[in-house]
């Protein structure tokens, strides 16, 4: 995939033997683990998995395999705590969180551009997109480009783009406190690269508000 224009789909139809390597690779990992297929593994466990944990839960059982290979000398973890993402709220729970969030953005926003008349306009007409990623950078950032320092404008976020600081090659943090809104022309100009520390441009040009 990386040298050619083939995407994960086309490498896995017929005209590729990528599907049936899997398949083989898999027969192979449950025949060592005494099993013939998935379902013989999970019926193992005694306990009903639903369909769509099965996934997450196979791989868990991979990770913790490994785990215990690297340890060596046949010693057993004595707990496994595994933490998933929840996915239940009904739609008045996630406005309601929603609403809580964009309140407190707000908040916190109004006190930050509190010198800033013409942003603190803005954040009024806009304080109903705070959970919007980019509407709530482009506040937090006081209207600015944080890379080049130029001007941004509110009526052109859609051609913005978000940036992670600190490259993900380098770190998993996906946080607000890593990202940055940025220009397009910018992000993907010979001068920013997914270097840290940053490049010297960029000290060059970031200064105090």
């Amino acid at each position: 995939m990386e040298d050619t224009t083939e995407n994960f789909m086309k490498l896995m139809s017929s005209e590729f033997d990528l599907k049936q390597k899997i398949n083989e690779h898999s027969e192979h990992y449950y025949a060592l683990q005494n099993y013939t297929t998935p379902s013989d593994f999970f019926n193992s466990l005694k306990i009903p998995i639903p369909a769509f944990l099965q996934r997450s839960v196979r791989q868990c059982c991979h990770c913790i395999d490994e785990y215990i290979q690297l340890v060596g000398g046949g010693t057993l973890p004595k707990k496994i705590f595994i933490e998933t993402t929840r996915e239940d709220n009904s739609k008045a729970e996630r406005d309601k969180i929603n609403k809580k969030v964009n309140k407190s953005r707000f908040e916190n926003l109004e006190k930050l551009l509190n010198d800033n008349q013409e942003l603190k306009e803005e954040l009024n007409n806009y304080q109903l997109h705070l959970t919007e990623e980019k509407f709530y950078l482009y506040f937090l950032q006081q209207g600015k480009d944080l890379y080049t320092m130029e001007p941004l404008s509110i009526n052109k976020l859609r051609l913005y783009e978000v940036d992670h600081i600190i490259p993900q090659s380098l770190t998993l943090d996906n946080s607000l406190d890593n990202k940055v809104l940025t220009t397009h022309p910018f992000n993907h100009s010979e001068n920013k690269t997914d270097i840290y520390p940053f490049s010297h441009l960029i000290k060059d040009e970031v200064k105090e508000f």
